[in-house]
């Protein structure tokens, strides 16, 4: 079962490097569970879905069960250092624990999902990684890192909060976020689409911004910054309820969209391109 996997890590009968494969259905227990003990840099312990003779792990499912109380508690916490976590979906059908929690340095999410909790993602890890995960139909946040973790390629949706909360993205999307679409420091090839909140905002407790090559389209605002602290640099945007709204210090070569970049922008989840995508750079 699940519980007895966690056991087996933290009394070490699981060794430093050992790759632990889980198959469909698995016996969650019906209660978060903690890892408590570290790995080695150099032998990470690996979990991961039973890749059924593919090449990637299928998405085995985790679900606490609804047994969750509050925001404090999770499906999986990793307390300890090395550890990689590969093709496991995180959920919690009564919308009141976390998903996935990285709470110690050099741990890494990859292609892994989280719904149906309160904070689909937590990272509390410097020299961590997100990578290609997916956060959805959580009750607050999709994403949320607070460290310097590296933040790359995931995805956001139709979470009741924001969709990121993290202190850099690389080629992320948010769409259909009740609140705002990414709250982020450094930005680079992230795109923002049909948030009910800005598509880009600030991290408060962050000193300054730097948004780069960025899309928002079909939110409240396009972008939140500060004049003090703010810069953008070839960042586009659309239809947005109350336009572009940078109040950034610089607004570096901003890009004019002339039509909706989607096919279907009324479409939340959309996110096929129009063949002729409107892009329009305004230099000066």
């Amino acid at each position: 079962s699940w519980p007895e996997l966690i056991t087996a890590i933290n009394d070490s009968t699981v060794n430093n490097g050992d790759e632990c494969r889980i198959c469909d259905p698995i016996d969650h227990g019906g209660t978060g569970q903690t890892i408590t003990r570290s790995a080695s840099g150099s032998d990470p312990i690996e979990l991961r879905g039973y890749d059924g003779g593919g090449t990637e792990p299928e998405q085995i499912a985790i679900d606490e069960g609804g047994t969750g109380t509050d925001a404090t508690t999770s499906v999986l916490t990793i307390s300890g250092s090395y550890f990689i976590v590969r093709g496991l979906t995180f959920g919690d059908t009564s919308g009141s624990s976390n998903g996935l929690v990285l709470n110690a340095n050099q741990n890494h999410a990859i292609n892994c999902q989280a719904h149906d909790c309160y904070d689909g993602f937590v990272g509390n890890s410097n020299w961590g990684t997100f990578l290609r995960c997916e956060a959805y139909d959580n009750r607050n946040r999709g994403i949320y890192e607070y460290r310097q973790a590296f933040v790359g390629y995931c995805v956001a949706h139709d979470n009741a909060g924001a969709g990121f909360l993290v202190y850099n993205a690389t080629g992320c999307l948010a769409y259909g976020n009740t609140a705002e679409g990414m709250l982020v420091s450094k930005a680079l090839n992230c795109v923002a689409y049909n948030n009910d909140g800005n598509g880009f905002g600030r991290v408060t407790t962050i000193v300054s911004d730097f948004w780069t090559n960025c899309v928002s389209v079909n939110n409240y605002r396009g972008y939140s910054l500060t004049p003090t602290n703010g810069i953008l640099q070839n960042c586009a945007d659309y239809n947005n309820t109350v336009g572009r709204g940078t109040g950034a210090i610089e607004d570096i070569t901003p890009i004019t969209l002339t039509a909706d970049p989607f096919v279907d922008p009324t479409d939340r989840k959309s996110t096929r391109l129009n063949s002729s995508h409107g892009l329009d750079p305004r230099r000066g």
